[in-house]
């Protein structure tokens, strides 16, 4: 099946969309499938293993930059629909309404892959209530067109529903996967030499991007109760983003800024020696957000392919908590004391670290990889084609 893909993702930056395209693009193509992807230029062109990859030029996120590349995109994709003729076109949503009026005209299916409320990313931004109130439209026309709708999660696929007036069957769930290959158990000692951290410590972790969703400061909010009942116990925190400087701060107004290490962002083969490196691998979310949607992380599922013991906030999505059951510890959101104590009680059981490790990562390799999650797009890329 020959498949159109197109994205608005720099892939010279570390993070979730980056990882998405790059591995359920090379684990389409695994399975057989002739990948075109247009992608925003960068200083280095992009290589993504078993696909074509042409670049247009991209200028910033600015409004003025935005339309030329949206513009310059739909002109290439006319193009490619004559010149490459693929069965479907694959858009990672870009807020963009000439693609799926273009593939109207063509008759070319397009499914749409929507990782978020459009709303929220906005807001997170600060922009204005008119932007919006635009960007809001643009998103519920364009899903209103797509043939199939693609998402990560029971929770995004109940609020598109409600918030686009969708039907049901139009939404379908792709759970995100891990690499296995790559994220694996490993030995501890090795994994601390790497990365620079002391062989005797005890090291709770997280990797990620630091945005509102992600709840950091509730995290660093925690280990003063930690560090009460394990005084040599740090807080390793591996990422960038918008409310990195807010973590720092908060930091440094309880005291313990000489305890929570700050390592930036790392590149995607470097995560599994991090991960590796914790005692205590944590995943917290902002309770609006688990509120509205729920979160389906792929970085909860690189932890439980690590074989790590993972404590998250009460996540009602993918994988559900009754899927979790015995594999992680959940504590509710927003509650620092809640995790503390939950994080106290892991540290003291080594015995139910080892076990939590080797039930998560047993669980990761029946069903939550990204060779599955390709399988599951194909799928469904293959009875649109029908």
């Amino acid at each position: 099946m020959k498949i159109l893909y197109l994205a608005l993702v720099e892939m010279d930056v570390h993070g979730g969309p980056r990882t998405h395209l790059l591995e359920i693009c090379q684990n389409l193509a695994n399975l057989g499938n002739d990948i075109l992807i247009l992608l925003p230029a960068q200083k280095v062109k992009p290589r993504v293993a078993g696909c074509r990859v042409f670049t247009i030029p991209f200028f910033g996120f600015s409004i003025v930059s935005l339309v030329i590349y949206y513009l310059t995109i739909s002109l290439y994709l006319i193009y490619y629909l004559v010149r490459f003729r693929p069965d479907s076109i694959y858009e990672r949503e870009m807020n963009n309404l000439l693609p799926v009026i273009i593939c109207r005209i063509f008759r070319k299916p397009i499914i749409m892959e929507v990782n978020g409320s459009i709303r929220d990313d906005m807001e997170q931004i600060k922009a204005s209530r008119l932007a919006i109130d635009i960007a809001c439209l643009v998103q519920r026309y364009e899903l209103k067109c797509a043939d199939r709708i693609i998402v990560t999660g029971v929770g995004l696929k109940n609020r598109l529903q409600k918030e686009c007036s969708l039907p049901p069957d139009k939404i379908f769930v792709v759970d995100n996967g891990v690499n296995i290959e790559i994220f694996h158990p490993m030995d501890k000692d090795m994994c601390r030499v790497r990365t620079g951290l002391f062989p005797e410590r005890l090291y709770l972790g997280f990797i990620g991007t630091f945005n509102p969703h992600h709840d950091i400061t509730t995290l660093i909010s925690a280990l003063p109760v930690v560090i009460r009942s394990n005084p040599d116990v740090y807080l390793v925190l591996v990422g960038k983003g918008l409310t990195l400087d807010d973590a720092k701060r908060r930091a440094s107004e309880l005291g313990i800024d000489n305890r929570v290490i700050f390592r930036g962002s790392v590149p995607y083969d470097e995560m599994p020696y991090y991960i590796n490196s914790f005692d205590i691998s944590i995943l917290t979310a902002n309770k609006i957000k688990l509120n509205r949607e729920g979160i389906s992380s792929f970085k909860l599922l690189e932890y439980m392919a690590c074989g790590q013991a993972v404590i998250v906030n009460d996540i009602p999505d993918s994988p559900t908590p009754q899927e979790l059951r015995n594999k992680v510890i959940s504590v509710p959101p927003g509650d620092p004391q809640a995790l503390g104590e939950a994080i106290i009680s892991l540290l003291q059981d080594r015995a139910l670290r080892e076990s939590m490790g080797k039930e998560a990562r047993k669980f990761i390799e029946k069903g939550w990889t990204w060779k599955d999650a390709a399988e599951k797009t194909q799928g469904l890329l293959l009875r649109r084609k029908a």
